[in-house]
């Protein structure tokens, strides 16, 4: 069985997105728990209809890297907010990747 390489900048509980509009690209690390957040579900839906499912490498969505910006950081106050609201405690969730200090762009 071939072994699949992820790039060093790729932690755990954590994938790679590419957000692609017209000629503009940006690379974006977000955490796994994106995938419960009902705008980036959207945008996964819009990027199977526009590229299919086979496909190697970064996933790639259809939209502008600002608007990504957006819903991550969205979702990073989300999650910020339930943990102030709760007492602040709890497992402590890294969104570091959705901070715009912290964005990668290729």
């Amino acid at each position: 069985m071939e072994e699949i390489q992820v790039p060093e900048d790729v932690k755990e509980g954590h994938f790679a997105v590419i957000a692609e509009d017209d000629d503009e690209l940006k690379r974006f690390i977000v955490p796994l728990s994106c995938l419960t957040q009902p705008s980036f579900l959207r945008l996964l839906e819009q990027a199977a209809e526009e590229y299919g499912f086979d496909h190697e490498g970064a996933l790639t969505v259809p939209c502008r890297p600002s608007e990504l910006e957006r819903i991550l950081a969205e979702r990073w106050a989300e999650e910020r907010g339930s943990r102030i609201a709760g007492g602040g405690g709890g497992g402590v969730h890294k969104w570091g990747s959705c901070n715009k200090t912290s964005l990668r762009s290729y």
